[in-house]
C-alpha cells in the first residue's frame, strides 16, 4: 500500500499539474532555566548571589544587578519573552527590569522598563516583555538577543526564561 501511495505522489508531481502546498506555522516555546541564562551584571565576588539548580538567586542581603538572556532561534518571529521570579522569604518584593532588543552589530538597540512584584516561594511572577513595548504590532521589531537586567533584590529568585515564537513548519 504503502509503494502505491508513493507512486502515486510520484506521478502527480511528474505530471507537472500544480500542486497545492499551504506554508503550516507553528507557535513554539524555548525555555532556559535561569541558572544558565543569567549572570551578575557587575562581576564580583559576593556569593550570596548564585546559580543554583532552583533559580539564579540573591539569597543576600543587598540588591544586586542581575542580567538574563535568550537568541531568538528563529530570527524575526518572537511575540512574547518572558521571565519568572520567586520570593524566597514569601514577602513581597517590587523591582524594576530593562528588556534591550537588538544585534550587537546592527546599532539598533530597542529598550523597555517594567516593574515587577514577586512574593511567594511556590508561584511564579511573571514579567513579559512583547512586540507593543519596543514599538512592533506582531512580532518583536529588532529581534535577535534579547537581554533583561533588573535589580533583584535579596531574597528573589530569577526561575527561568522563556520566548515564545512562530516557526514556519512547511506542509
Amino acid at each position: 500500500m504503502r509503494h502505491v501511495l508513493l507512486a502515486a505522489a510520484g506521478a502527480l508531481l511528474a505530471s507537472g499539474l500544480p500542486v497545492s502546498v499551504q506554508a503550516v506555522t507553528m507557535t513554539r516555546m524555548t525555555q532556559i532555566p535561569a541558572a544558565v541564562a543569567c549572570q551578575l551584571s557587575i562581576p564580583t565576588i559576593d556569593t550570596a548571589v548564585r546559580a543554583k539548580a532552583t533559580g539564579f538567586r540573591n539569597e543576600g542581603k543587598a540588591s544586586a544587578y542581575a542580567i538574563c538572556g535568550l537568541q531568538d532561534p528563529v530570527k524575526g518571529a518572537v511575540s512574547d519573552v518572558g521571565i519568572n521570579f520567586y520570593a524566597l522569604d514569601g514577602k513581597p518584593h517590587t523591582f524594576d527590569c530593562t528588556a534591550v532588543n537588538g544585534w550587537p552589530d546592527a546599532d539598533s538597540y530597542l529598550y523597555a522598563t517594567k516593574s515587577i512584584t514577586a512574593s511567594s516561594p511556590t508561584f511564579r511572577s511573571s514579567l513579559h516583555f512583547v512586540p507593543a513595548d519596543f514599538g512592533g504590532t506582531t512580532y518583536m521589531p529588532n529581534e535577535g538577543f534579547i537581554t533583561v537586567t533588573c535589580s533583584l533584590p535579596p531574597q528573589v529568585s530569577v526561575g527561568y526564561l522563556y520566548m515564545s515564537y512562530d516557526e514556519d513548519v512547511g506542509n
